[in-house]
């Protein structure tokens, strides 16, 4: 069997198409790190402007102070700062913007968001709840009312975590690159036998192909894994080595996702995101070698793994499919969306574990087409 898996990993790697896209791989995953970097971007105060770039990353940087306990002291104390601010400039409900981005409060610039979402404001009338809110308030209270949580929380770590944000943000863009590269290599998994005329011989075997085809299986999903590899390091060494790993223990809830009800850190969903996208991947090269026996044509099979990674998010953004449902895990490219991640759990991880499993039955026990 050994032997087996190693000529078809040989096979792969000796397909001058295949070497390409390896190199062409890391090229993108290299390229899409930087422009990640360059085209982040942020505002200073409201009378600067916005800055871009490497200076956009150290300005946010600078206005760090570690990792904090916010807590209902600090909340309030937020609150009373934002509204004193606001009238000491005169800003009407409509021009908030420019007490958010004050000298004064523009370190805060997270906790408001978190405060805001859970006294109900929207992205329309962005931070007008907190100027008609009066302190004291039992905010963390609010907030469990408000995302229904029921666990034991006193209050968020609050902190610079931009690193995680851009990387988390843009995986997603990185595994399409991932799955086109993925569906050139493995168009031929099963198409390339019928082309060779392998499937005269396999038809004559005693088990069958049964051995070739476990094979070819466990091939592919060992190239899955290496280009899902291949792309991530590189990415991951120019995203963090630019941000910095600062932000590993700061909650979700202050940037990325306020209104989660589970109290998550950057560092336990990077672990999740990183372990989703390798799962992701697998499914993708399954789903790619899929198509490649049951059409027996590279081409057809290339065609549909390229709709497999553009329709699947289309049509659940359209259809407006709740960001914990099951049908997000059906298709790998929705299920590395931050989304998808923040809400894996047990049951979907059962369940993409059932689709492995199907499809690598198809894949080595269905010969009907190829042997006929």
């Amino acid at each position: 069997m050994t032997r087996l898996i190693k000529n078809e990993l040989n096979r792969i790697y000796t397909c001058k198409i295949n070497r390409i896209s390896v190199l062409l791989l890391i090229v993108i995953s290299v390229v899409y790190g930087f422009l990640t970097v360059f085209q982040d971007q942020t505002i200073t105060y409201y009378e600067q402007g916005i800055i871009y770039g490497i200076d956009a990353i150290t300005f946010e940087k600078n206005l760090s102070h570690g990792t904090v306990e916010i807590n209902d002291d600090e909340i309030n104390k937020v609150i009373d700062n934002f509204q004193k601010q606001t009238n000491n400039i005169n800003s009407t409900d409509g021009e908030t913007f420019k007490t958010m981005y004050s000298k004064e409060m523009r370190s805060y610039e997270e906790v408001i968001s978190l405060i805001d979402f859970t006294l109900g404001g929207t992205y329309m009338d962005q931070y007008k709840k907190i100027l008609e809110v009066k302190t004291p308030i039992n905010f963390v209270e609010l907030w469990k009312d408000k995302t229904n949580c029921t666990a034991k929380i006193k209050s968020f770590k609050s902190g610079y975590s931009k690193g995680y944000q851009r990387f988390l943000k843009k995986i997603m863009d990185l595994f399409l690159f991932i799955s086109i590269m993925l569906a050139v290599c493995l168009s031929k998994m099963f198409s390339q036998d019928k082309e060779e005329r392998m499937n005269e011989i396999i038809s004559t075997t005693k088990n069958r192909g049964t051995n070739h085809f476990v094979a070819k299986v466990t091939a592919g999903i060992i190239i899955s894994s290496f280009y899902y590899l291949l792309a991530l390091v590189p990415f991951s060494i120019i995203i963090f080595s630019i941000y910095g790993l600062a932000g590993w223990d700061v909650n979700v809830q202050l940037g990325i996702a306020p209104l989660f009800p589970n109290l998550l850190t950057y560092g336990q969903l990077l672990s999740r995101a990183v372990l989703m996208g390798l799962l992701a991947s697998v499914l993708m090269g399954l789903l790619i070698m899929f198509f490649s026996k049951v059409f027996l044509s590279s081409s057809v099979s290339v065609i549909c793994s390229i709709i497999l990674c553009f329709i699947p998010n289309i049509m659940i953004s359209l259809l407006n499919i709740s960001s914990s449902s099951i049908l997000r895990y059906c298709f790998p490219i929705t299920m590395v969306d931050v989304s998808s991640v923040l809400n894996f759990d047990m049951t979907k991880l059962l369940f993409t574990f059932l689709l492995f499993f199907l499809l690598t039955f198809i894949l080595i026990y269905d010969k009907k087409r190829l042997i006929q």
